[in-house]
């Protein structure tokens, strides 16, 4: 079983990325003469729900805003602590991290050498229900005013654990990020101003600061956003993609989603503004 994980992984993945093709009028659709495993009505919901409550993505143009603000920096006209906030969201803009697992990098986790950073670890609560066997086996859990908080632990599943290569710009953020943390003296990346796993609402509350900062509209949009705007723009082949270029399938295992069909589902949409985007040229064959 072992010996045949992977091909079948392969298997799936390379279906599809053919039933992709075939939506799109790549090639024929002979998908009628197979057995198709339909969607559970569980999956078909989720992905629905997903697309209905689709956060905006950032423009380009706001994302130029948003690293504009950024470069301030080095003619010292943002603050220390606004620069390190806005570097952790460029930070998860440019590599399509999930918050969680934003939240849980350590600074061990860049490899210089190899360009990369490993991703093992999200930030997750604990649940009411939980016993306490359940709490020692989570790290000791630390409580404050008797009230659980948020731990570090592994990704949600197989295909989160991953490696990814990253370019010059990113690990330079990351380094800005391990210079700037508020405490020197533990691993953790992202930290609240106590050097703390930083809690998900305050996440949200750094986010809205940095967006306004910036002068970009906030709308509804949560830091998850950066997420979708990564895969989208990757997708889409937008020039600030640093997977512009990339395969839809190699775009799918680099964010960890667990298939093809999940990055595909949700994110291989198109706008009224693109569909009028077609070069105007004038040759032999115009009518």
């Amino acid at each position: 079983r072992s010996t045949l994980f992977p091909y079948t992984t392969l298997f799936r993945s390379s279906i599809e990325y053919i039933y992709f093709l075939v939506d799109n009028g790549v090639i024929p659709d002979i998908r009628s003469s197979v057995i198709q495993k339909p969607a559970s009505i569980k999956e078909s919901k989720k992905s629905s729900e997903i697309i209905d409550n689709f956060p905006l993505i950032l423009s380009e143009d706001e994302y130029t805003s948003l690293r504009s603000f950024y470069d301030k920096q080095f003619t010292k006209k943002v603050s220390k602590t606004d620069r390190y906030h806005t570097a952790m969201f460029l930070l998860m803009l440019l590599t399509g991290m999930r918050g969680q697992e934003l939240r849980a990098l350590s600074v061990k986790d860049l490899d210089i050498n190899k360009h990369s950073i490993n991703i093992t670890k999200a930030v997750g609560n604990i649940r009411e229900d939980e016993s306490e066997e359940d709490l020692q086996n989570r790290n000791k859990l630390k409580k404050r005013d008797g009230k659980a908080v948020s731990i570090i632990k592994a990704t949600k599943n197989d295909k989160s654990r991953r490696k990814i290569g990253v370019n010059k710009q990113i690990e330079g953020l990351f380094l800005s990020l391990v210079q700037d943390r508020p405490n020197q003296q533990n691993d953790l990346l992202i930290q609240n101003s106590l050097g703390e796993i930083l809690e998900k609402r305050s996440f949200e509350k750094m986010f809205d600061k940095i967006l306004r900062k910036a002068g970009i509209e906030k709308y509804e949009r949560t830091p998850h956003c950066l997420r979708h705007t990564f895969i989208s723009w990757a997708i889409g082949q937008k020039e600030s993609s640093p997977l512009k270029g990339k395969e839809p399938l190699f775009v799918s295992a680099y964010v960890g989603h667990n298939s093809l069909r999940t990055t595909m589902d949700i994110y291989s949409h198109v706008n009224a503004d693109e569909l009028l985007d077609v070069e105007y040229i004038d040759n032999k064959y115009s009518i």
